[in-house]
């Protein structure tokens, strides 16, 4: 693709080391008849990449490879041409035939990339991981380290709506600008002159300024924009300032009839800019003073006040590849170029910077992205820049970059070689739907000061300085709470109050991004209880139950349980307490506690009451079978247990009916075995009624032989035991009296 020499700024260097790592001699082919002109080819398609000219080498190289005649070292050089000239699909096939351990170095690092471009994240997080092994100080892998998750947390992600517009062809189009009623583009469409010359990269023709209509939904003529700064070379991208009095064009490093080679043959790209004249057409372009012949300076743009100029660049100083730089209004000049930093810059390429509305928008392929080239934004929070990713659709698997936005902000353009396009680098226009938002995120946690236990349970108000709420959290089991807020919220103030903790309060200062604190609560060194409420057999925490605190000698106090069931409660020293729970739906709970002769401190109730509260829409049998044995009626003693914690339901609850059912096995006849039920049912109210449940709150039912929980056919020696589980008695609510 015609762009990439424009894209990767250090794409010689980045050959030569690949070069320098791979190609260390070719072995001759078994099977080759003619080894000679197997290590010729090989040879100048290993020219072909030193010299950027990556489709011959494929020329080369693909023939070789189709008849399997390609050592390993031979294939990861065909792959690396496929992927310079975006066939990532033919460079997945080539790595995958390479050898498992044959690739090493860079290599990996491509691969991984190609991985990526064809949607295989997985694989590519386990191709990267193995680079990472040798190559830890790599900004690019470490940012892009087991990227999998965050990739599906962006594509879940959508604020864009994107499609393409009308004018693009089936060459490369991008680099798409607004000038008044036109929309300016670059591209490597034919353009009608007598000599036609191809850039040998991908054997395209060399790019020129377009211009268009901006007319959306409507097909318009394309024009050469502004012959008169047309070359006979790369011509575009290019920008306007703001005002529209200036442009900034990126074109090839002319000499008088060719252009100019380095030391190593490479052709680099250099800034122009031209004053409009009164006429409405453009000055001569002039060189801009920061240019150099060893370096490429590509892909100015502008500030709103056009007193700074953005701009990407492989020159000394830069972190990476391609970085982003800027050069500031000084007089008639411009100031010595700086190198924007780390937290924008990585070993990969950053590449046509945008500014728009305090914001930097810009291109890269070594930050965390979809695969390829991705589009970014950043914003300066706390002398600090913080780097989002656009997400999906902006971006995809494939390369997206070069983004224009309208002066409303809520349109523009991109180009892409994305999936579905006319056939290479393709224009978008894409719609804001929500706006980008940078955040600051932290994250509490709740300890208790001096044991340094981990608190639970807690709910904690979240405000700003100026005492507006943000929000209310409560603590997870590790005792920790985590937010995000606005970046415009710089100090946020914690405050608890619970009954188990003294008052505390306290401000937290946020820096750029992620921020974490440890919050410490002195417990009160007196008595209180805690607990967790249920819903029926257990299994669920019973939020919003509303519970009254009680003793002969103080006021009741109303508290209400915790989202997740949970509850503290202070209490005073030597005292007898109700605790009442209620919530609709449920059956009352009443829980009876005392202080008295205790040592101070918070008790968890779980473990001394049954903290279950039964929904009214439940089978609400209170207790497992009364077991008896054959012919019998009275109490056993593994029954009683049971039978007290009925009585000690009943008594928390002092509006429950209770059914007592009773039930026997089928020997004998029906009428023995109807009067026998009735016996165990008496025995069990009898039973009750000792521990001072009243008559009235138990009604008692015989269903003899009627309702086997086991059939068993008649009585044998063999099959006594089977009778068991019908010899029984079963408790249930009957009713909740007026």
């Amino acid at each position: 693709m015609i762009m990439r020499e424009i894209r990767y700024l250090n794409v010689k260097l980045i050959a030569w080391v690949f070069i320098l790592n791979i190609l260390i001699g070719y072995p001759c082919i078994a099977g080759n008849s003619n080894p000679d002109e197997h290590s010729r080819k090989v040879k100048v398609a290993e020219k072909a990449i030193n010299d950027l000219a990556y489709a011959k080498a494929v020329r080369l190289l693909e023939p070789l490879n189709q008849k399997q005649l390609l050592n390993d070292n031979e294939k990861a050089m065909l792959a690396l041409s496929y992927l310079k000239i975006s066939k990532v699909v033919e460079a997945l096939g080539v790595y995958e035939s390479i050898s498992e351990g044959s690739l090493k170095g860079v290599d990996l690092f491509y691969y991984a990339q190609v991985l990526k471009y064809n949607g295989k994240y997985a694989v590519a997080d386990e191709v990267m991981d193995k680079y990472l092994e040798d190559h830890l100080n790599d900004s690019r892998a470490v940012r892009q380290q087991q990227a999998m998750s965050k990739i599906k947390d962006l594509l879940k992600e959508k604020r864009y709506e994107v499609s393409p517009v009308e004018f693009n062809s089936a060459q490369a189009d991008f680099g798409a600008v607004v000038f008044e009623d036109q929309v300016l583009f670059t591209s490597d469409r034919e353009v009608d002159i007598a000599i036609k010359r191809k850039y040998a990269w991908n054997e395209h023709p060399y790019l020129n300024v377009f211009s268009t209509k901006d007319k959306e939904g409507e097909q318009a003529d394309v024009d050469l924009f502004a012959e008169e700064l047309k070359s006979h070379f790369h011509d575009g991208p290019l920008s306007i300032r703001p005002d529209g009095r200036q442009l900034l064009l990126t074109r090839s490093n002319m000499g008088t009839v060719f252009p100019k080679l380095d030391d190593h043959g490479v052709n680099h790209l250099k800034l122009h800019i031209a004053n409009r004249v009164a006429d409405g057409s453009w000055g001569p372009l002039t060189e801009l003073a920061f240019n150099g012949d060893g370096y490429s300076t590509a892909h100015g743009s502008f500030s709103a006040d056009g007193k700074r100029i953005y701009f990407a660049s492989d020159r000394l100083g830069s972190i990476g590849g391609s970085d982003i730089w800027y050069v500031e209004k000084n007089g008639d000049d411009w100031s010595e170029p700086v190198n924007m930093g780390t937290e924008i810059n990585t070993e990969g390429d950053e590449m046509f910077p945008v500014v728009h509305k305090q914001k930097l928008y810009f291109t890269s392929n070594g930050h965390l992205g979809l695969g390829g080239l991705d589009l970014f934004v950043t914003a300066l929070i706390d002398e600090k820049y913080v780097v989002k990713n656009l997400g999906y659709p902006m971006n995809t698997n494939m390369d997206d970059f070069g983004i224009f936005i309208r002066e409303d902000g809520h349109a523009g353009f991109i180009a892409s070689n994305r999936e579905g396009g006319m056939g290479d680098d393709d224009i978008y226009r894409f719609t804001l739907l929500e706006e980008e938002a940078f955040e600051r995120k932290l994250e509490a946690t709740l300890r208790e000061k001096g044991s340094g236990d981990l608190i639970e349970g807690l709910t904690i108000s979240v405000t700003n300085v100026d005492g507006s709420e943000l929000t209310t959290l409560t603590a997870d089991e590790n005792g920790k709470v985590s937010l995000v807020v606005p970046d415009s919220v710089k100090r946020v103030r914690f405050s608890v109050v619970d009954e188990a903790y003294h008052p505390f309060s306290c401000d937290i200062e946020l820096g750029a991004e992620e921020n974490t604190c440890e919050l410490e609560l002195i417990p009160y060194t007196e008595y209180g209880i805690t607990g967790t409420l249920y819903a029926n057999s257990g299994s669920k925490p019973l939020e919003g139950v509303e519970f009254l605190v009680s003793s002969s000698v103080t006021d009741s106090r109303q508290f209400t349980s915790h989202k997740d069931g949970k509850f503290t409660v202070r209490l005073e020293a030597d005292k007898d307490y109700d605790i009442e729970f209620y919530k609709d739906e449920y059956l009352p709970l009443i829980v009876r506690y005392s202080t008295k002769g205790k040592k101070p401190g918070i008790v968890d109730l779980n473990e001394i009451v049954d903290l279950n509260m039964k929904g009214l829409e439940e089978e609400l049998v209170i207790e497992g079978e009364i077991l008896y044995d054959f012919d019998k009626s009275d109490i056993r003693k593994d029954a009683t247990a049971k039978l007290d914690r009925v009585v000690n339901f009943l008594k928390c609850n002092p509006d429950v009916v209770v059914k007592v059912s009773s039930h026997t096995d089928v020997i004998g006849t029906v009428e023995w075995n109807d009067h026998l039920g009735r016996r165990r049912s008496s025995s069990v109210a009898d039973y009750l009624m000792s521990k001072g449940i009243g008559r009235s709150r138990i009604k008692t039912y015989s269903y003899g032989e009627s309702k086997p929980k086991v059939k068993v056919a008649g009585e044998t020696k063999e099959n006594e035991k089977q009778h068991q589980p019908n010899r029984r008695s079963e408790i249930e609510i009957l009713k909740i009296s007026d």
